[in-house]
């Protein structure tokens, strides 16, 4: 299948990779309010948008492909959590957001200091010149 082979290559060979996105998301308490528009919760709001504007709309245009590596951290309470690591864009990661969507559960505080440290650490681990 093509997303496995997608993961292979990302996994064995760093220096094919075109980029590297490393998103931090807030899934602190205050995302539950629904003052979006439409009235969905924020946090919902935030998974929608990933899912159609980054993932979609992307791959829909060809501005991005498997190679375009992405990870998630979400920021929740003291400590962060990797949530999504090193996948590829395609509609499988289209998929993940969507399921955050269905399955997530904002709450505690939000502390974007572990989060971004987090981050830090992912985006070290390709240090090649072809990776934006």
């Amino acid at each position: 299948e093509e997303h496995d082979e997608a993961c292979k290559k990302i996994a064995s060979c760093p220096s094919a990779w075109t980029s590297h996105t490393v998103i931090i998301v807030d899934q602190s308490g205050s995302m539950r309010k629904d003052d979006v528009s439409e009235g969905i919760t924020r946090s919902d709001a935030m998974w929608l948008s990933l899912a159609i504007n980054f993932v979609a709309n992307r791959l829909e245009t060809c501005t991005a492909s498997s190679l375009d590596v992405v990870s998630v951290v979400s920021m929740q309470g003291q400590q962060a959590k990797i949530l999504i690591e090193s996948h590829p864009t395609n509609w499988v990661l289209f998929n993940k957001f969507i399921n955050f969507l269905r399955f997530s559960e904002p709450g505690l505080d939000g502390n974007y200091i572990p989060a971004l440290n987090q981050a830090k650490e992912l985006l070290k681990r390709n240090d090649y010149g072809s990776c934006a």
